[in-house]
């Protein structure tokens, strides 16, 4: 192993990893978002698998059907499914549950 420092030759935006595309990019261009409303505000929100932080405010979505996933502990998971369509905000109110 060599002590000197990575050169790839290029600058970090040359990089692959950043030509690809982000399945976010189709919802700014479309305008679809879905606007969470989750009691308590503090719950984490997946959305399609993918870990999309606390549940305040608006989320920027291409368009299509989703699923929704909102956990806490000491509450059951909610799971819900819904659909945003292009230039649309929908909304989403859900109240987790305490078993």
């Amino acid at each position: 192993m060599s002590d000197e420092p990575y050169w790839s030759g290029g600058s970090a935006r040359d990089e692959d990893y950043y030509d690809r595309d982000d399945p976010r990019d189709d919802a700014r261009a479309e305008g679809a978002a879905l606007r969470l409303i989750v009691v308590p505000d503090d719950a984490s929100v997946w959305i399609d698998g993918a870990f999309r932080g606390v549940a305040r405010g608006l989320v920027r979505l291409a368009p299509g059907r989703h699923e929704v996933e909102v956990v806490r502990p000491g509450f059951r998971t909610a799971t819900r499914e819904i659909a945003v369509h292009p230039g649309t905000t929908a909304s989403l109110r859900i109240e987790l549950e305490r078993p």
